[in-house]
Formats: structure tokens, C-alpha cells, sequence
């Protein structure tokens, strides 16, 4: 995304081109959040589901397959850049932010 907004700034390329690149990474980056969302929800409401359905009243034989899935499912799962970043929904709106941010130096600059 700088690099779109530096091309935009200090290049004589179009306005059009690199709006549009700038709104397919804006989608990209959108989708990537939500489906790390979706996945985080998903794990959470499988892990609510067995747990609340008394799983640990079943026979050992259930007990034993189910047990694996309460205790995987306990931690958060979500899309994480380089191991410590977690992309979620605060990640799109923070790049929105430094994107429109950049958008308003550079413009001012030159």
C-alpha cells in the first residue's frame, strides 16, 4: 500500500491506476481479515458446543475422540503475519488509518 501511494505521489502515473491497485489491496487485505474472523468464530462456537453438550458424561471411548477437540479448540485461531501479528478486523481499520495517513503527507509534499 506505501508502495502504491509513493508511485502515486513521486511518478507520473495515472490517478485511475493506482486507485484501482489501491482498492484491490484494500479487498485483498479486506478478506483476509474476514476470513480470519470467520475462522476465529468457527473455532469458538465448536469449541462452546461440545463443551456445553456434557461431553464429559459420555462413554471413554467419546470422551477420548472429543477430548483432543475441547483442547485444541480453547485458543483463538486466527491468520497471523510473521508469527505475532494477528490479522483481525483492528488490522484493516489500523492500515486504513496509516494508509490514508501516508495518503495526506504525501500529497502535502509534493
Amino acid at each position: 500500500m506505501v508502495a502504491l501511494l509513493c508511485q502515486l505521489v513521486f511518478t507520473d502515473v495515472s490517478r485511475g491506476y493506482i486507485c484501482a491497485s489501491m482498492i484491490v489491496v484494500l479487498q485483498f487485505n479486506y478478506f483476509l481479515c474476514t476470513g480470519s474472523e470467520l475462522i476465529d468464530s468457527g473455532v469458538a462456537n465448536i469449541h462452546r458446543s461440545v463443551f456445553n453438550n456434557l461431553w464429559y458424561t459420555c462413554d471413554s471411548d467419546v470422551w477420548k475422540l472429543l477430548l483432543p477437540i475441547v483442547l485444541v479448540s480453547q485458543k483463538p485461531r486466527h491468520f497471523k503475519f510473521m508469527r505475532f501479528y494477528i490479522i483481525d478486523y483492528r488490522s484493516f481499520v489500523s492500515s486504513l488509518r496509516v494508509a490514508y495517513s501516508l495518503f495526506v503527507v504525501f500529497t502535502k509534499f509534493s
